[in-house]
């Protein structure tokens, strides 16, 4: 039986807007941001989870869990959520706060070249192994059920782009209101929906 991860990306915030390098830093979601959770929240109820087989997972930044808020509300579910800082965006270090357009040749570079950090920040290799890190440990802990996990655009390009090995040439771009649907099984691939 597949266990199912289902990852989220928090809502637009004002930075997302703005073009600006958000990382490690905060910004509050927009309106459509908080709008755009309806729609993840009816994407979830059409799957049908069930509440005794399913964990929820959220990076501990605040547009994540303000997100991951609204969601529940609309679902009117409540029950434990587990904050793992595994989830967090990747820390771009001295990038962070400037504009996406002014750093984007080097943000091109440090994913051709994994193994380069951030000035000041963190490397992809870096961002990869605890990203892997914290699936390897939420699907063994609940194996068969549905892994509800909140997080960031990094953490789920990072995924979809190891387990089904996409390469840089084709973009990943994980939208606001997207579920990213993993399903896990032993023996056998990894198959992906993105609802």
């Amino acid at each position: 039986m597949p266990t199912h991860l289902l990852l989220l990306r928090h809502g637009e915030t004002e930075a997302n807007r703005a073009r600006l390098i958000q990382g490690r830093d905060d910004s509050p979601l927009t309106p459509e941001g908080v709008a755009g959770t309806r729609q993840v929240a009816d994407k979830l109820r059409d799957l049908g989870l069930d509440p005794a087989r399913t964990a929820t997972y959220c990076s501990p930044l605040p547009r994540a869990r303000d997100t991951l808020g609204h969601v529940r509300g609309h679902l009117g579910v409540n029950g434990p959520v587990r904050y793992d800082p595994r989830l967090v965006e990747i820390d771009f270090g001295t990038l962070t706060g400037r504009p996406v357009d002014e750093v984007l040749p080097r943000i091109l570079r440090h994913k051709r070249d994994t193994r380069l950090p951030y000035p000041d920040g963190e490397s992809g290799d870096q961002l990869k192994a605890r990203v892997l890190a914290f699936v390897e440990d939420a699907t063994r802990a609940h194996p068969g059920w549905h892994v509800v996990v909140m997080t960031h655009f990094g953490v789920i390009e990072t995924a979809v782009r190891h387990f089904f090995k996409v390469p840089l040439s084709e973009p990943v771009r994980p939208p606001h209101d997207a579920v990213h649907h993993i399903a896990l099984a032993p023996g056998a691939p990894p198959r992906l929906t993105v609802i």
